[in-house]
């Protein structure tokens, strides 16, 4: 019984050592420097998984108001680190992976070095040669945003008003033709009726005379 239970522990100590290989491996990735900032031949900014910074970062602005607060909070603090001369580095407390994630796609865009510390919960962020700031800020992008809305919603505006004008236009016309031609009407029907009355008239002036004439 002894053997088996040996041999039985040895078994579980075999299986554990991958999951804790898996872990460590999870962690050393973790680890590994994020500064990695390409420029293309279409002078578009990309982290090291390829995606574009520029456009993740101009949507995330204009359709998540929540992650919007998120990002004008960090480029504010970015902004503040970069030019403060006497610190190289920079570590922001612990966060969501999340909120990890677009810090180190934010420090990407910005051309800094950016990795996790011990705890694989806070970033830190280091100066390097790439280092820029960009020529529009954050919010620059969501004013854009706005101002193409709100040129959007005069103009459809201006346009309902101006079919309202000319449906306005066309109601009045038609009420000033249906005026003129009951006015037309009256006169003709009031001329019929007068020569109805003198052809009557006439008609009696006749058969008068007839009749002093027998």
């Amino acid at each position: 019984q002894e053997k088996i239970q040996i041999q039985l522990t040895q078994s579980f100590e075999k299986e554990e050592k991958p999951s804790k290989d898996e872990a460590e491996k999870e962690k050393a990735s973790d680890k590994l420097p994020r500064k990695m900032l390409s420029r293309d031949s279409s002078q578009e900014y990309t982290d090291s998984t390829g995606i574009d910074l520029h456009e993740f970062l101009v949507n995330t602005l204009k359709n998540n108001p929540r992650d919007r607060m998120m990002l004008l909070k960090l480029e504010q603090e970015i902004l503040d680190f970069i030019g403060n001369n006497e610190s190289p580095r920079k570590k922001f407390p612990p966060m969501t992976s999340y909120h990890r994630m677009l810090l180190h796609r934010v420090a990407a865009y910005f051309g800094l070095d950016h990795n996790v510390d011990q705890s694989g919960k806070s970033v830190i962020v280091n100066k390097t040669s790439n280092t820029r700031i960009p020529d529009q800020k954050f919010n620059e992008h969501i004013k854009d945003d706005k101002g193409e809305d709100f040129q959007k919603r005069y103009i459809l505006k201006r346009d309902n008003s101006s079919f309202d004008k000319d449906d306005n236009q066309m109601r009045i016309r038609l009420k000033d033709d249906r005026r003129s031609k009951s006015i037309e009407e009256r006169e003709e029907e009031y001329q019929r009726a007068r020569d109805r009355i003198f052809s009557q008239d006439s008609l009696c002036s006749q058969e008068n005379y007839i009749i002093d004439k027998r």
